[in-house]
């Protein structure tokens, strides 16, 4: 599986093929959108439904669609609803969805699949956010002598979330290279 190139807060496109867990075999091409400011949309040349279903008045709202990209990123995308529905004659029969979730880089075929037994969050410069230091340096004037980088372990904290999930903040480094 490829490793997305691009940042939570960043917005971006995925071209690829869609489809529904219960009918693997009826895939349509379709781009998903990612605008971190508004929303997640999916827009199929194609249809789920057939012809019809169309016009009954009903939203169309697939609780799960799987898709994977040209670039080999595996998608699920949850909580979805049918917002434009397009057939033109002659032409493709175009629709879009607006989605609440986008997990990448697995496929859930059931909401209940949905779930995880530990996050891993990696936050940039977050000493600075905490005003916590935990890095002091001492480097002398005598520019022949040693330097010396000090880490001290800051407090773990916790933080209350439902009454079924906690959170658990704690430090930790990973040093490259040769430690003497």
């Amino acid at each position: 599986m490829a490793k997305p190139s691009y940042a939570l807060f960043d917005n971006f496109e995925l071209k690829g093929i869609w489809w529904l867990p219960d009918n693997p075999e009826a895939q349509i091409s379709g781009i998903l959108c990612f605008d971190n400011d508004n929303k997640i949309t999916l827009e199929l040349l194609g249809s789920f439904r057939e012809i019809t279903s169309l016009g009954q008045g009903d939203f169309f709202q697939p609780d799960i669609i799987l898709g994977i990209s040209d670039s080999g990123h595996i998608c699920t995308l949850f909580k979805n609803i049918e917002t434009n529905s397009q057939l033109n004659f002659p032409g493709i029969h175009k629709t879009k969805f607006d989605s609440e979730y986008l997990f990448i880089g697995k496929h859930f075929a059931r909401p209940e699949e949905i779930a995880f037994t530990a996050l891993q969050v990696n936050l940039t410069n977050i000493e600075n956010w905490l005003v916590a230091r935990p890095f002091s340096m001492e480097i002398p004037k005598d520019t022949k002598s040693d330097w010396a980088l000090t880490f001290k372990w800051p407090a773990e904290f916790n933080a209350k979330g439902s009454k079924k999930n906690k959170m658990y903040f704690f430090w930790s480094i990973w040093v490259k290279g040769v430690i003497p």
